[in-house]
């Protein structure tokens, strides 16, 4: 086999371990828990990670521009509330939209603080985080509200396509847009030259901050459809929704292989992140695992496949290369030069 064949084949199989990493969890997470094999189970486990999957697939866009957002938590609940509180007044469709555009907001208000005052994206998410989170909580008074029209978002729960709830519809079709967006058009590639190399994307007549910027706009439409879906179907905003949703999220787009340094990763392996971090709940909860032991189960977790894939980079650069033979002539050359 050439050597060219084997570097290709060492390629794909390290892209792929995301999909071996999912195959595996599944399989031992039945074996643990058998119950977790159940078809019900399975699909509630796609289901109930759906809110989760939106937004780390705008989490996705973020990092691929080599940035960060950790306001995606605090942005799902300000916008299930504003969808909730604003019902009364404006109707229930109205106030989902002005529910979304709110997460529309967020996240350009994240844009235009690391593109404009070029604050580092760590920093200023972690500020809006802890702002919106704020509002959030001043905006419902630090209590759950219920929403004035409860029968509007209950069939949000069921299936709309198959098992599918719009939640999960809206997750897939997402992913097939964004994947088709990627990796065929140019914007697509564009978005991940940015994240590549700044200043390269610039010498090459692109705008990098407006892809970025674009990239936050994105994030922050996605926690806002998430947050306004996941209150429709509970009927209740909470200002605490969201709190525990940024590490999952971010640990998703990870364990996708999508590089914190922005320029490479994929959205259909962010979805497979997903997955694996749902699923590990979902078996977990069924065994009635506490809360922090869960999250003990999937740093670990996160820590092995990063790990792995690491060493497993490692060794595709260097000892999957075959050496090439030496022949009598160069050799001969090599001595007389030497000489």
């Amino acid at each position: 086999m050439s050597e060219q064949r084997i570097t290709g084949l060492a390629a794909r199989l390290y892209g792929a371990r995301i999909y071996g990493v999912l195959i595996l969890t599944l399989v031992v997470a039945g074996i643990l828990v058998p119950s977790f094999s159940q078809s019900l189970n399975l699909e509630n486990t796609f289901v109930q990670a759906s809110p989760n999957g939106l937004m780390a697939l705008g989490e996705t866009l973020v990092i691929f521009t080599g940035c960060i957002d950790l306001s995606v938590g605090s942005t799902l609940a300000l916008s299930g509330l504003v969808a909730i509180t604003l019902q009364g007044s404006l109707g229930p469709w109205p106030a989902v939209f002005v529910g979304i555009l709110s997460g529309t907001a967020v996240g350009a208000l994240n844009g235009l603080i690391v593109t404009r005052l070029g604050v580092n994206a760590f920093i200023a998410t972690l500020g809006t985080m802890i702002g919106v989170s704020g509002v959030a909580f001043t905006v419902s008074g630090g209590q759950p509200l219920s929403a004035p029209n409860i029968g509007f978002g209950l069939p949000i729960n069921n299936g709309l396509i198959w098992w599918l709830t719009p939640p999960a519809v809206a997750f897939v079709a997402l992913c097939i847009v964004l994947h088709v967006v990627i990796t065929r058009m140019r914007v697509g590639r564009n978005l991940m030259s940015v994240g590549g190399s700044r200043e390269a994307s610039r010498r090459a007549g692109l705008r990098p901050n407006a892809y970025v910027f674009g990239a936050f706009v994105a994030s922050g439409t996605c926690s806002g459809l998430a947050g306004v879906m996941l209150a429709l179907g509970l009927a209740t905003g909470s200002p605490i929704i969201g709190a525990q949703s940024v590490l999952p999220v971010v640990a998703s787009v990870v364990l996708g292989g999508a590089s914190l340094l922005g320029g490479s990763g994929s959205v259909v392996k962010t979805m497979a992140g997903v997955l694996i971090i749902g699923s590990l709940s979902t078996a977990m909860d069924i065994a009635n695992v506490a809360s922090w032991d869960q999250d003990i189960v999937i740093g670990a977790v996160l820590l092995l496949v990063v790990l792995g894939g690491s060493l497993g980079q490692g060794a595709k650069r260097s000892g999957l290369r075959v050496p090439r033979p030496t022949t009598p002539t160069s050799a001969t050359g090599g001595a007389q030069g030497t000489a």
